[in-house]
């Protein structure tokens, strides 16, 4: 009798550990992909600070031996921590969710602005120079450094995230510009800005 008690408790210690054991290892897995899934958004934002750098000097030396391009960017991946994160039962938050359609979409549009841009870039043949157009320029920093504010904001407050809905603004083009790096007068930001809405 006292060995089928034992047994019986043993039993029952076991079934505990292993549930607690189980739900610390999910719960270490959602925190892993949480923690992954603002890593690659910060890749992402540190690549595009570097491309902005690039444009902003397009910008302002559009007579240039070559241009920068896009590089392509795997937006997938993004989804798929998603969806791991709510099978580990950590969904993220409604912006967060709304955030991370609208990066998606901001991409393509960039991408495509790219692709617009890369099309009408003129060759030189006496100089062998390109000339980057400036208006298709502006439309790209001012996108990118919108994209750079937001993206920014989402990595420094995780799940307190939440989106303004706002326009395009000077003060989301001047903050992704300094972020990246490029010091420039509130006039230079102020074309811009009017280079972007047409």
């Amino acid at each position: 009798m006292n060995d089928l008690l034992i047994g019986a408790l043993i039993a029952l210690i076991s079934v505990y550990s292993g549930h607690r054991l189980s739900i610390s290892m999910v719960v270490r897995r959602g925190s892993a992909l949480e923690s992954g899934l603002y890593a690659e958004f910060s890749i992402l934002n540190n690549y595009l600070k570097g491309w902005l750098l690039k444009l902003y000097d397009e910008y302002n030396n559009p007579l240039r031996d070559k241009y920068s391009r896009l590089m392509p960017f795997d937006l997938d991946y993004f989804n798929n921590i998603v969806v791991e994160l709510i099978a580990v039962n950590k969904s993220l938050t409604k912006d967060q969710r709304s955030f991370i359609v609208n990066v998606r979409n901001r991409m393509d549009t960039i991408k495509q602005k790219d692709v617009d841009r890369a099309s009408v870039i003129e060759r030189n043949i006496d100089e062998l120079k390109f000339f980057v157009n400036k208006n298709d320029t502006a439309y790209l920093i001012a996108d990118v450094a919108e994209t750079i504010y937001y993206l920014d904001k989402f990595c420094e407050e995780k799940r307190n995230f939440s989106i303004v809905r706002s326009d395009m603004n000077f003060d989301h083009i001047k903050y992704g510009l300094e972020k990246s790096g490029v010091i420039m007068s509130e006039k230079v930001c102020v074309d811009l800005l009017r280079y972007a809405k047409g």
